[in-house]
């Protein structure tokens, strides 16, 4: 199940959206939760996450400042979810086109697979 947010501008134009749903990640190597920092029980096979899977503006309204407001408000909704049900990462599978992107906002690289770089944002951090 998922919950898809869209985002109009003031003529009732669609602009954007994002996607949500609930994941586990598997567990993070002790060397990437030192060089983070990130307090995580290592006992753990996994950790609760929202799987930020979609986020997308459209064309024409790139470069705005957009896809900034949209990632913001995906991740308040994780944040609140995190609060309800224990949840400890946003994560999201960015295309190359998008890490960096990612990364201006704290998204970390955990694993690079062919079309996608698997990141992640411990939500403790989004909210410092």
């Amino acid at each position: 199940m998922t919950l898809t947010r869209l985002f109009f501008n003031k003529d009732g134009d669609l602009v954007g959206y994002f996607t949500l749903f609930n994941e586990s990640v598997p567990k993070v190597g002790k060397d990437k939760l030192i060089k983070e920092n990130w307090k995580l029980p290592n006992s753990e096979k996994s950790y609760p996450a929202v799987r930020l899977h979609y986020l997308g503006v459209d064309e024409r309204y790139q470069k705005q400042g957009i896809g900034y407001t949209i990632l913001i408000s995906a991740i308040d909704v994780c944040t609140k979810i995190s609060k309800l049900s224990g949840c400890t990462f946003v994560s999201v599978q960015a295309l190359n086109s998008a890490v960096e992107f990612y990364e201006k906002y704290h998204f970390k690289r955990v694993a690079t697979e062919k079309k996608y770089v698997n990141m992640l944002l411990k939500l403790e951090d989004a909210e410092e």
